[in-house]
């Protein structure tokens, strides 16, 4: 069954950052598969977004290289953004495609360096930061029907490589479309505040939430950057977790996971 219209109507356009159980279930992977399949379907513009980070480490402690990680983030030296290269442009792109096309979905695997999808500043060795994104070459591929697969590895204005974190990438291509919503696809069911998870939150509630210590370690930095994508004119930012069909609807919908904004 096709999402409602009027799901069509309020999210034209949305950027999906895979992440946590999706990518290591496959029965999982199958069934989001089949719900962004849906969304397609019924009109909405999506581009997915994956990182890897898990399976670059463990091919990095494979080959002998030490992972580094600064605030959570890595340093990505010239050993690691070739393991980068291998793992996220390469093995997980192709495998995602290759399971969308077996769900009937044509999709087409990039990164950011495709196109100039998106030019990164680098921070750290080849750890980057997006300096700033060029959405044409989704827009073509949507002319196509086609779903765009985005890895998070990119390049600077001189063309060197970068490892950029595929949460901010995810952000930072949903900014350049003004998209009307981003899903990060976690293993939390959302933002718990007190006990609970919250549905829907402000930024005057992040923030007093970070300063009360109910949002904590990466999280903070999560959140954050979902307030500046909101600035940056995405209309809307969503966080939680997937099992089963029918749960990516659910988080567009409220119903599922929590939901930051202007409200």
């Amino acid at each position: 069954m096709q999402p409602p219209a009027e799901l069509a109507r309020e999210f034209p356009c949305i950027v999906v950052k895979i992440g946590g159980r999706p990518t290591t279930e496959l029965a999982c992977m199958h069934a989001l598969a089949d719900d962004l399949g849906e969304l397609m379907q019924a009109g909405i513009r999506v581009a997915v977004v994956h990182g890897g980070g898990a399976r670059v480490t463990l091919l990095s402690e494979r080959l002998g290289v030490t992972a580094r990680f600064t605030e959570g983030v890595r340093v990505t030296g010239r050993d690691d953004m070739l393991i980068a290269d291998q793992v996220l442009a390469g093995e997980m792109n192709t495998e995602l495609v290759r399971l969308l096309f077996s769900r009937s979905i044509r999709s087409v695997g990039l990164t950011g360096c495709d196109a100039g999808l998106c030019i990164g500043t680098p921070v750290a060795e080849h750890t980057g930061t997006v300096a700033s994104t060029d959405p044409s070459v989704l827009h073509a591929l949507w002319q196509a029907d086609l779903l765009p697969v985005i890895a998070s590895v990119s390049q600077d204005k001189d063309g060197n490589p970068l490892n950029i974190n595929a949460d901010e990438l995810a952000r930072a291509v949903a900014a350049g479309l003004a998209a009307s919503a981003l899903v990060y696809i976690s293993d939390i069911p959302g933002i718990r505040m007190y006990g609970t998870v919250s549905r829907r939150l402000n930024s005057s509630e992040i923030e007093a939430g970070i300063n009360d210590g109910q949002i904590v370690g990466g999280m903070v930095a999560k959140t954050r950057a979902a307030l500046a994508g909101l600035q940056q004119g995405i209309g809307t930012v969503c966080i939680g977790d997937y099992a089963v069909r029918g749960d990516l609807a659910e988080l567009l919908k409220g119903q599922r996971g929590t939901h930051i904004g202007t409200f």
